[in-house]
């Protein structure tokens, strides 16, 4: 497993997670540091490149979601209510964290789970950064 962490200017300054080789129980606590660790370190908007992972377990899945909710933490109120009847309808999507380039296997698992549903995965990392835009609200 290698982790690469770099940093882009598009619209908001986004940090790239890039993950090479099986993201499974043996190799899914190296990416969830490194992710926690980029977020301590002030990261807003992350792009998870997953175009080098040839598999991914429910480990690794695991740290996608954790991923998520370290990025959108849980809203209370009205807050918390527009964005839980958003998901339900499908509208939601997730503003601070995207994946970029899943390989084909990967994809299949991602849309079995239906994370596609609400994190944006894109083919092209200019495409991806472009759909990044300052939010405060999700």
């Amino acid at each position: 497993m290698e982790i690469d962490i770099s940093q882009r200017q598009g619209n908001v300054l986004v940090t790239i997670i890039r993950v090479e080789g099986e993201f499974d129980a043996a190799s899914s606590d190296l990416v969830k540091d490194s992710a926690h660790e980029v977020i301590q370190d002030g990261a807003e908007y992350v792009l998870l490149d997953l175009s080098g992972v040839p598999f991914i377990s429910s480990s690794g899945i695991r740290v996608i979601y954790s991923l998520y909710n370290q990025l959108h933490p849980k809203k209370s109120g009205e807050a918390g209510k527009a964005v839980a009847r958003d998901m339900r309808e499908g509208t939601y999507t997730a503003s601070r964290l995207k994946i970029l380039n899943p390989t084909n296997q990967v994809m299949n698992v991602l849309r079995m789970i239906g994370i596609d549903s609400y994190i944006e995965i894109y083919e092209s990392e200019d495409d991806a950064m472009a759909a990044f835009i300052v939010s405060g609200s999700n």
